[in-house]
């Protein structure tokens, strides 16, 4: 909605997908460890870009881990594909 009524002002640029991910599970690296989840990643090839606002797709990955976060019990596995 921000983003619809001109609120947000998006930095488009191309991004390596592979940072974005790095940069999230970061962000969530101390949740993810107090409920000693093992986090397992598809490493993504270096050259795979997309086109956008770095802040606004690292937070939406971020707010995706920590439901799985959340919602994966103590101990468990989190995949990043």
């Amino acid at each position: 909605a921000q983003v619809t009524h001109d609120k947000v002002e998006l930095r488009r640029e191309p991004l390596p997908v592979s940072g974005l991910v790095e940069d999230a599970i970061a962000m969530v690296r101390e949740p993810l460890e107090a409920a000693g989840h093992v986090v397992a990643i598809e490493r993504v090839d270096p050259s795979l870009q997309v086109c956008g606002d770095r802040v606004r797709l690292v937070q939406a990955v971020t707010n995706v881990l920590h439901n799985a976060v959340r919602y994966t019990p103590p101990g468990g596995r989190i995949a990043v594909e």
